[in-house]
């Protein structure tokens, strides 16, 4: 592909990319499903885990219908407020992913214009970014209840270029970039779903497949 740093924005996913969250995030939906209704916890996970990137009103929505009337009150509420704690919990632990660091900077330095679309509550995604001292490298941190093509296509109205780059490693983060015509680099090892799986969805607007940050950076800031 073309040098990273010559795209004018480069768009980055969070779990999963920027953060080593996305098996502890599973975790923390099946310690809360769990807590709620053990019949359908299997059935859900699953389905968790194929469609991860989604928001999690997205989500609840679908363990909402699963249930049908199977259990009564405020189901969304009770949802949230595991999920929130348990989540709470996985990124105090979560790393920021090899490279990252390096990364970022170098491409700042290079005059790149940076953002976060992530399927994760902006605000607790604007949270952790900072706890983990990444927040100050972008221009704006995009999240949840917002859908991540709506959010793609807010950066696209924001920057008067087509040179954007996507970085993300779920089948949902293809299907956005493919929905927005973006330029788009697959990184799969933290990914929850198969490499082969992923690639099957590769479209000509893919620019590259990668195993690791180090393949972006000059050698002398290689992890």
């Amino acid at each position: 592909m073309n040098r990273v740093e010559d795209f004018d924005v480069v768009v980055f996913d969070m779990d999963g990319v920027l953060i080593d969250s996305n098996r502890s995030k599973v975790q923390a939906m099946q310690r809360t499903i769990d807590e709620l209704h053990t019949e359908l916890s299997a059935e859900f996970i699953g389905y968790f885990e194929s469609n991860f990137g989604k928001s999690r009103q997205q989500h609840f929505g679908v363990y909402q219908d699963m249930l049908s009337a199977l259990l009564a009150g405020d189901l969304f509420a009770k949802l949230d407020l595991g999920f929130s704690t348990y989540s709470e919990e996985a990124y105090l632990s979560a790393q920021v992913i090899p490279g990252v660091r390096q990364l970022l900077a170098m491409l700042e330095s290079k005059g790149v214009t940076l953002y976060v679309a992530t399927g994760s509550p902006q605000e607790k995604a604007c949270t952790v970014l900072q706890d983990k001292g990444l927040s100050r490298f972008f221009k704006a941190i995009y999240g949840g209840p917002v859908d991540k093509v709506s959010n793609l296509r807010k950066i696209q109205d924001a920057e008067s270029t087509n040179r954007i780059l996507f970085i993300g490693d779920s089948i949902q983060d293809i299907k956005s970039s493919e929905a927005c015509d973006l330029n788009f680099a697959l990184f799969a090892p933290y990914s929850l779903h198969s490499k082969a799986s992923l690639m099957a969805l590769k479209t000509e607007r893919w620019v590259a497949e990668l195993d690791s940050f180090d393949s972006l950076l000059p050698d002398e800031t290689r992890v």
